[in-house]
């Protein structure tokens, strides 16, 4: 019980200062104090318990009493156990080490899991025969020199002994983490280091014997308090909504208490619970739960909107979004997406550095849109959606081990280089990347040339801009005289993490957010280059541009790093450009989405959008200064194998709202007042949450309903799957 309200009191501290949100008022800081301890020290009651028998049963093997004895002999014996110690630590780094860099290297070198996996194991066995072999010469040489050394024998006995020891500890524990986060710099190891610290506070509990020093009765009514804190946290959980909203978000020991005990209570194995604060409104049901996708009237509310949605309020979807500008010329089309690229470090949206001057000289003369929101906070979502205009919860998706990350199916969706092809565009790619960006994919099917040849630049360097750049050139160089119109989307991927400082770039300092926008303003300078070969290949003029980004990163302004499991600002407000030949710079400030730049530029040069898209097209916007579509605009964090949150955020005017579909909790932000999300305006604003939060469950019904074109289609797929299965 101990070492778990150590944790939890740590978690607690953690949940209210480790981002830059506002406290939520003194009931909500107790709140979150006794849920956060509570289910921490829950946590603590059920992983307890084993550990300390586990424990038990190594203190009474021959070896661990024989090492342990040798701790306690001052001297040349006790000198080796130490050695030993450090030794077996080192060793097990090494070949940790060794194996990572190994599996990284072999799957690169070779492409195929199941070979690579043979040659891991039995190179990592070679590498930890070599590491023990090491380590046994070490410390047959070094253990005895120890005990002869004066400072050795200082080092190895009493209370200066242990605190050199622990002091080791530490040292080895920092150097493992730096290297862990630079091995795996997207990995999250907050998990293991709170276990790592609820191991360390039960055996330094063990260790001093806490409980054999404190009275009985007081131990008793310790107990009694922790049983008591316990129950409170169980019993209010699903009533606290700020403290349920925390620890969902940001809890590392309390949240996985908390997650754990939703999986134990979801009856219907559909991802939602019903009870501690669920939101599945038929937990009886699988098809019925707040992420499914509703179907037209078919009598059944399935994502528990309050209804089922009827064909009559369905909305323009599933019409073909017909031309503003029938005839018009039919230009060049260039779009340029940049990966992890929040609007609020890019200059031309008002950053203080000077990161993107060359998307400053587009906006100069082009349309920017203060509010472009990403539909999904990650790359294998926000693509496919940007390619298709539609909603990534809408997309048929084959989403399983053997298809990751996720491939769109083929033939049920309409994708943008489809569509200037049959216009009689040529249609060119160039790529950072094959995985999410080839036609496997799904999201270049219908371009006749896909490049993704610098992806063997990024494996060696982590960046190749430069290399997408100089393609570019030499593409758009050898088209002259060539009459036909072309469409070229190209992808760069250097902002993304590990962050680096770039050959030429800008040093803006050594940090991690220093060495992100060094790489926004490489990648800004590989533009400018595309755009002196537009200009060199006299084609300027009859030729749109368009800029925007897949999602941004965020540095802990919410407790998160990177990007995929928030819907902060930081994540989902993008850059977005678009400069048509002849209109003038604009600045657009109501929301709009990233999905709607595949319409925009459709409707640009005279062609018609595909039925079933959500995007809209801007395009009266950047031609005639109009105001974008009147509509709420969604962004979603969908759970999957590397996601464990479900989120729906609505824009609408000057407000957006979250929905925590797990947490079943709502947090309400202004756009204007609070652009970094750091004050819930709920309390302040009950009018606005009201409306905001009813327009959100109106957006989610309109806009993620399956079509029934889709339907069709999925029957289809399915009643094909099945013979297949049964030949």
């Amino acid at each position: 019980m101990f070492a778990g309200a150590a944790v939890g009191v740590v978690e607690t501290l953690r949940l209210l200062f480790g981002s830059d949100r506002t406290l939520p008022g003194a009931v909500g800081v107790l709140h979150i104090a006794i849920a956060a301890i509570g289910l921490s020290m829950l946590g603590a009651l059920v992983l307890g318990p084993p550990v300390l028998l586990l424990s038990a049963g190594v203190r009474r093997t021959t070896w661990f009493a024989a090492w342990w004895q040798a701790m306690r002999t001052p001297g040349e014996v006790r000198s080796r156990a130490v050695m030993r110690l450090k030794l077996a630590v080192l060793a097990a780094l090494a070949i940790a080490g060794a194996s990572f860099y190994l599996a990284v290297w072999s799957y690169g070198k070779f492409n195929a899991p199941g070979a690579v996996g043979v040659l891991h194991a039995a190179i990592t066995a070679v590498v930890a025969v070599g590491v023990a072999v090491a380590a046994l010469a070490i410390d047959q040489s070094l253990g005895p020199l120890a005990s002869r050394w004066q400072w050795g024998q200082r080092l190895t006995s009493g209370w200066f002994g242990w605190a050199a020891l622990a002091g080791g500890g530490v040292l080895v524990a920092v150097a493992a983490v730096l290297f862990l986060r630079r091995a795996a710099p997207a990995y999250d190891f907050r998990p293991a280091l709170t276990l790592l610290g609820f191991f360390a506070a039960l055996g330094a509990a063990r260790l001093v014997r806490v409980s054999a020093r404190l009275p009985a009765l007081v131990r008793g009514a310790a107990a009694a308090g922790c049983v008591v804190l316990v129950a409170v946290s169980l019993l209010a959980i699903g009533s606290w909504a700020v403290a349920r909203q925390a620890i969902a978000a940001n809890g590392i020991a309390s949240g996985s208490v908390l997650r754990t005990l939703w999986k134990l209570s979801d009856r219907d194995g559909d991802g939602f619970p019903g009870a501690f604060g669920g939101g599945d409104c038929d937990d009886s049901n699988p098809r019925v739960h707040p992420g499914a996708a509703e179907i037209l009237d078919n009598g059944v509310d399935e994502n528990c909107q309050g209804g089922d949605l009827r064909a009559e309020s369905f909305g323009p979807r599933a019409a073909t979004q017909s031309t503003n500008y029938d005839g018009a010329p039919r230009h060049n089309v260039i779009l340029i997406s940049i990966d992890a690229v929040r609007a609020d470090h890019v200059s031309a949206y008002g950053y203080e550095r000077p990161t993107t001057p060359t998307i400053e000289s587009l906006a100069a003369r082009g349309a920017l849109f203060e509010w472009a929101i990403t539909p999904a906070p990650t790359t294998r979502r926000a693509i496919p959606a940007l390619m298709t205009a539609r909603y990534a919860s809408t997309l048929a998706l084959r989403e399983s081990d053997k298809h990751w990350p996720p491939t769109l199916i083929k033939g049920r969706h309409t994708i943008l280089g489809e569509v200037f092809k049959r216009a009689g565009y040529d249609t060119k790619a160039i790529m950072c990347c094959t995985t999410l960006f080839n036609n496997s994919a799904g999201v270049t099917i219908g371009i006749d040339s896909v490049d993704a040849s610098a992806v063997k630049k990024y494996q060696k360097t982590k960046y190749n801009g430069d290399e997408l750049a100089d393609k570019a050139v030499a593409w758009i160089g050898g088209r002259a005289g060539v009459p036909k119109p072309f469409f070229l989307w190209m992808h760069f991927i250097d902002p993304h993490n590990p962050y680096k400082q770039l050959p030429g770039a800008p040093d803006f300092g050594s940090r991690a957010i220093d060495r992100y926008d060094s790489e926004i303003a490489f990648v800004d300078a590989q533009v400018a280059r595309v755009f002196d070969a537009v200009r060199a290949a006299g084609i300027e003029d009859t030729t749109i541009v368009a800029i925007t980004a897949d999602h941004g990163d965020e540095f802990h302004e919410h407790g998160s790093q990177y990007h995929a499991l928030t819907t902060y600002n930081e994540v989902v407000r993008v850059p977005l450009v678009v400069a048509y030949p002849g209109a003038p710079a604009r600045r657009i400030a109501p929301p709009v989405s990233m999905m709607d730049v595949g319409p925009t530029l459709l409707d640009l040069v005279g062609l018609a959008t595909p039925a079933g898209a959500n995007g809209r097209s801007l395009a009266p916007s950047v031609r005639d200064g109009a105001a974008p579509p009147d509509r709420v605009v969604l962004a979603e964090v969908i759970a999957d194998r590397n996601v464990h949150r479900s989120l729906k955020a609505a824009f609408y005017g000057t407000w957006k709202i979250i929905w925590d579909l797990d947490a079943n909790t709502y947090e309400l932000y202004s756009l204007t007042g609070d652009p970094g999300d750091t004050t819930d305006a709920r309390g302040a604003h009950p009018d606005v949450f009201a409306d905001m939060k009813a327009r959100l469950h109106e957006a989610i019904d309109r806009e993620l309903t399956l079509l029934p074109d889709d339907l069709r289609k999925a029957e289809l797929d399915e009643e094909n799957r099945r013979r297949k299965a049964n030949r």
